[in-house]
């Protein structure tokens, strides 16, 4: 590759970057049908075909920016795996997620959810999302607790996400931080109990 061709691909990288993060922005602040690809175009200063090179349609850009944060637990999860102890790595998850889950990316992911219900394609990203991420958060119940069975681990897995998730809904809980200890404390208790007779 020659050095034009690098100076190429890294303005159009700084031109997708741009454009997907305008786009979360939009979305966060005017939903999936305030995400007007013409609008977005014009508050970069950049044409709607320029746009339309790197995301064709509004489905794509926005199944694009949401499949991003549908993979962020996933990946964080991996990340703190190389440098926290698994305990740390499960205490630490669960509380990003939990306090994540009130703001921004508990908005995207409900969008996901809710786009899910009537459009195949966002249904597909739904599923994909949590396909990728129930094995990443299940190798912590593992490292966690060995002796676990994988039923038992997938069933702990599901519960304790439920756990959560539903927790960002949850509203006059009182001192955040108290309430979210009080989340990873119970987590925690799921993750490490014994395994079941039989």
């Amino acid at each position: 590759m020659t050095d034009a061709e690098r100076a190429l691909t890294k303005k159009g990288e700084t031109t997708r970057d741009r454009i997907v993060d305008a786009a979360r922005a939009m979305l966060l602040a005017r939903g999936y049908d305030g995400l007007v690809l013409r609008e977005l175009a014009e508050s970069l200063d950049i044409t709607l075909g320029n746009l339309q090179y790197y995301f064709p349609t509004r489905e794509a850009l926005a199944l694009h920016v949401l499949g991003v944060e549908g993979t962020r637990d996933a990946l964080l999860i991996e990340d703190r795996r190389r440098s926290d102890g698994p305990l740390e790595n499960f205490r630490t998850s669960v509380r990003d997620m939990a306090v994540r889950y009130r703001g921004e990316s508990g908005q995207l992911l409900l969008m996901i959810t809710a786009l899910a219900q009537h459009n195949a394609e966002f249904e597909q990203l739904y599923r994909t999302s949590y396909a990728d991420f129930y094995p990443v958060f299940e190798t912590l119940f593992r490292e966690l607790n060995p002796g676990l069975a994988a039923l038992e681990v997938a069933a702990r897995a599901r519960i304790v996400n439920a756990l959560v998730e539903g927790s960002a809904f949850q509203t006059a809980v009182g001192d955040l931080d108290a309430y979210l200890d009080r989340v990873v404390a119970e987590a925690e208790a799921i993750a490490l109990a014994p395994a079941p007779p039989g």
